[in-house]
């Protein structure tokens, strides 16, 4: 077994009873919109090929694959290849579950496989198998392009193959621990301190970072802890001329005493993009589309700025409640926090492809969101500190965490809309898509 793990921005591993080559060299081409210094192809057997995007060109080969941040890189490393070793055993049940970062990792020697995703994670991995292929892939989009079924490996799981011996499973390693919140106090010290260690830990070493910003209360409260923590937020925002965003930005970082870099969306710059996105995401809604646009774009314009990550919040409105709709579940007398729960695995397993795909072609995405501690405490909240159906208020934690930190009440309080609306990019994609 290689010794080292190699970091890469996405990977594929194909074994084919046909031809593997063809087959890995078609889907790899189709995965080419990720930002890659090389790509590396290396055949394990006769009949399987691992291909990734090597991020340092200097890097050797190898066959144990990572990709995303990885914290207490050694000790995480070990526990995870000790994994493999337990399975054979049958002893994977005692596997320890501190295994902390945003990760998936993927080993394949011989005949076996071990992917694994991280307790709380924003870096997908799907797998398509039958009688003649077996395919294991970070984008699920190329997949769909050759209409081939596939299925995610949910976040906090293991998925080991025994090709040789027809050994088959997916196993769940991970639940959340329930905090004991008692009050209020509480709930926020949890909160800031869960918040601190994800940015301290996924920024580690970096001294200036991009945010995808629009001056909601998610991008905001990001912007303060990591202003906080020593590290220079820099403040990019994409939106329609005389927008909520182009007011509301403009507003709130002034008052952060921050920089803002405020680029005007206009027809003729999206035309072109749209044209290029939806080639690789084949047909999708409005709203995704509208979403990868908007994502994209600001990684592009974080990329040319000279900065390698962008910071984005996603994964707050799964947690915290955002949603228009949690209220509306709530006054129907629902389960919120139950929805919440399934709503944000959702988010981890599926719908955070279109957001590390769209923002992976120029940046390596950091989400301080989806992290294993900040859920844990959203997922151990009462939801009277999530969502206010009398008075119609989302993401009341947060806001009590922006107040508790110094930001003005003209941050705290403002309610906001949906990035695809208050930017002004869906009206304007509409109006492209239906004029074409």
């Amino acid at each position: 077994m290689a010794n080292k793990a190699i970091k890469t921005n996405g990977y594929l591993i194909v074994k084919s009873d046909k031809d593997a080559n063809s087959l890995t060299e078609s889907i790899i081409k189709l995965m080419r919109y990720r930002r890659y210094s090389k790509i590396v192809s290396k055949k394990i057997s006769k009949d399987s090929i691992l291909s990734y995007f090597s991020i340092n060109s200097q890097e050797q080969e190898s066959n144990i694959l990572i990709h995303g941040r990885v914290f207490d890189f050694y000790n995480s490393i070990k526990k995870i290849l000790n994994l493999c070793e337990k399975i054979k055993t049958g002893s994977d049940r005692f596997f320890a579950q501190d295994v902390e970062g945003d990760f998936s990792l993927t080993v394949l020697e011989d005949d076996e496989l071990l992917a694994f995703r991280s307790p709380t994670c924003s870096k997908p991995l799907y797998f398509s198998s039958n009688k003649n292929h077996f395919i294991l892939s970070s984008d699920p989009y190329p997949l769909k392009f050759y209409n081939l079924v596939y299925e995610p490996i949910p976040p906090a799981s293991f998925f080991y193959i025994d090709f040789s011996k027809n050994i088959f499973f997916l196993k769940k390693y991970y639940e959340y621990n329930s905090l004991k919140i008692v009050d209020l106090d509480d709930a926020l010290n949890f909160l800031n301190s869960a918040l601190k260690y994800s940015i301290e830990k996924n920024l580690n070493g970096i001294s200036e970072v991009a945010i995808a910003f629009s001056g909601g209360i998610d991008s905001t409260l990001l912007a303060k802890l990591i202003s906080v923590r020593g590290i220079t937020p820099h403040l990019i925002t994409f939106c329609l001329k005389d927008s909520y965003d182009y007011i509301n930005s403009e507003k709130v970082s002034s008052l952060l005493s921050l920089e803002l870099k405020k680029i005007d969306l206009t027809k003729e710059g999206l035309v072109e993009k749209i044209s290029f996105l939806s080639k690789i995401f084949g047909k999708e809604n409005l709203m995704n589309l509208s979403i990868a646009l908007l994502l994209n774009m600001v990684a592009e314009k974080a990329l040319n700025s000279g900065f390698q990550n962008l910071v984005v919040g996603q994964g707050s409105d799964e947690l915290f409640g955002g949603y228009k709709r949690y209220l509306s579940y709530a006054r129907e007398g629902y389960n919120v926090n139950e929805i919440l729960r399934k709503d944000f695995e959702k988010l981890q397993s599926t719908d955070i492809s279109r957001d590390d795909v769209s923002i992976s072609m120029y940046c390596e995405p950091i989400f301080p969101y989806i992290n294993n501690k900040v859920a844990e405490v959203a997922l151990s909240l009462p939801l009277k500190y999530k969502i206010d159906v009398e008075k119609s208020e989302r993401k009341i934690i947060l806001r009590l965490l922006a107040k508790e930190l110094g930001l003005p009440p003209e941050v705290y309080n403002m309610q906001k809309k949906a990035m695809q609306y208050s930017s002004g990019i869906q009206k304007l994609v509409s109006k492209i898509i239906y004029s074409l």
